[in-house]
């Protein structure tokens, strides 16, 4: 799926590199597809969520009081967070219900992941804070500082690395199992927007 500023999200059929879906009116710069496949969700300050089988939105839920700029679906459990400048991260049943407010005092939340096996959820701010979270109680059980700003966060498939990158070709690489301090991977001067992980762990990708 693809969000733009445009109003329009599209779902593309790789194999045909066609549109498969287009939703108008949704103003997103932020969308995920659930682990299951069944639901999509994006949006601006409102959390719209879409059923890709009967091809409709079924949920338009207000919440946030800024733009959402991160967004992931938890996998095993049909529950998708949000993450937003106003603050908060929001977390949201397939219904359009908002179960858990996680409120930030030291920084604005901008990105959000979940780890492979659903029981931890990792939050992004934008002054490069990194905080983990146990999704059955959804408290705050570890952090670390991964430079000075954040624009985009990936975890690995195998739930062991975290890739964060930011301004001025700050791109940290943190390990969650022994959780030792971030390490700096050097190579770019400018603003770090693209990251991504290869399937088999041994690579990641950077773009500037």
């Amino acid at each position: 799926a693809a969000a733009c500023s445009d109003t329009i999200l599209n779902v593309w059929n790789l194999a045909s590199r066609t549109i498969a879906q287009s939703y108008s009116g949704v103003s997103a710069i932020a969308a995920a597809i659930s682990k299951d496949g069944k639901y999509l969700a994006g949006g601006n300050t409102n959390v719209e969520i879409f059923d890709l089988g009967q091809k409709k939105k079924i949920v338009s839920s207000k919440g946030h009081q800024n733009r959402i700029t991160g967004i992931d679906w938890m996998p095993r459990r049909n529950l998708v967070a949000t993450a937003s400048g106003d603050g908060t991260v929001r977390i949201w049943n397939e219904k359009g219900d908002s179960v858990k407010t996680i409120n930030s005092i030291t920084g604005s939340p901008y990105s959000v992941v979940f780890t492979p096996d659903g029981k931890k959820m990792i939050v992004g701010m934008s002054n490069g804070k990194v905080k983990l979270y146990d999704t059955g109680n959804w408290k705050e059980t570890d952090s670390v500082q991964s430079g000075s700003s954040l624009l985009n966060l990936k975890i690995d498939e195998m739930g062991k690395y975290i890739l964060t990158s930011g301004d001025k070709g700050q791109l940290f690489l943190w390990n969650l199992k022994n959780h030792q301090p971030p390490r700096q991977l050097k190579g770019h001067t400018n603003n770090i927007y693209g990251v991504s992980f290869h399937p088999n762990g041994r690579y990641a990708i950077s773009a500037s």
